[in-house]
């Protein structure tokens, strides 16, 4: 029965849940659950992949638009709105995050 418990793919660790993880939404009620059953680990996972994290100054999205011309410059905008100002001014050099992506 262990084994059958820690195999199960709809469990905490599970693919299934990990797959669903990453559905907008659906992540963030997952990480309440993971929260709630005290499976810590499970919760910071789901929790790293919610569309406020991707949008947060270090998130997902937020570098992806900060690498696309034109929209580098309303992510600075935005930046700057929040007063992240360093935030603000590696978005506006849209150069200099090519290349740090180039040398990755």
């Amino acid at each position: 029965f262990e084994r059958a418990r820690l195999r199960n793919p709809t469990g905490h660790n599970g693919y299934v849940t990990q797959i669903a993880e990453h559905i907008p939404l659906l992540n963030e009620g997952l990480a309440a659950l993971h929260r709630y059953r005290h499976y810590d680990l499970a919760a910071e996972r789901a929790e790293a992949r919610t569309l406020t994290a991707m949008l947060s100054k270090d998130g997902a999205i937020t570098k992806v638009a900060e690498m696309v011309p034109g929209l580098n410059l309303v992510a600075a905008a935005v930046h700057e709105m929040q007063g992240n100002e360093e935030e603000a001014a590696r978005a506006f050099d849209l150069l200099r995050n090519w290349r740090q992506v180039g040398s990755a």
